[in-house]
């Protein structure tokens, strides 16, 4: 993980408001707080909820978290985690020690301009099935070829629309 940040560093430069989501792996915020010490790492809400639905074995607590997560205002996170509180108390302590600041779009400390989930990247998983036995420098490669081929043949669609 750290070669990984490390050369994004490198070809990114530094940012001052870099905002990381991903799941609530260790060494991914380890990483991430050696490389990049100033970068704000939240918790992606859909592998959170997950790890609640499995750890709980509870599809509503994860349900309530989520909107705790989603909401724009504190009345309403206060309302959704008073709720969360009252239908299991295990639940509700889990997602406090996580960190608010990680999963509640209102206590970030960064703008992560509403994403709240790394559904890209759970959209690319599957794209990348063979390619995640090459080297990292040529995996880098191959996932910034696949993008601008993307990218190129979207934008190529969009251009011969007629309105």
């Amino acid at each position: 993980m750290g070669v990984f940040l490390e050369c994004l560093r490198g070809a990114l430069g530094h940012i001052d408001d870099l905002v990381f989501i991903s799941d609530r792996h260790a060494s991914i915020e380890a990483g991430i707080s050696k490389v990049s010490p100033y970068a704000t790492h939240t918790i992606c809400c859909w592998h959170f909820g997950e790890n609640m639905k499995k750890r709980f074995h509870r599809k509503d607590v994860a349900n309530i978290m989520d909107s705790a997560a989603r909401t724009y205002s504190e009345f309403n996170y206060n309302r959704h985690m008073d709720e969360l509180h009252r239908l299991h108390k295990d639940a509700f302590d889990y997602a406090i020690a996580a960190g608010p600041h990680k999963w509640y779009r209102v206590h970030c400390p960064q703008r992560s301009y509403r994403l709240m989930t790394t559904n890209v990247a759970e959209c690319i998983n599957p794209c990348l099935k063979f390619a995640r036995q090459l080297p990292m420098m040529t995996l880098a490669e191959f996932i910034r070829n696949m993008l601008q081929k993307w990218f190129h043949d979207r934008h190529a669609a969009a251009r011969s629309m007629r309105y």
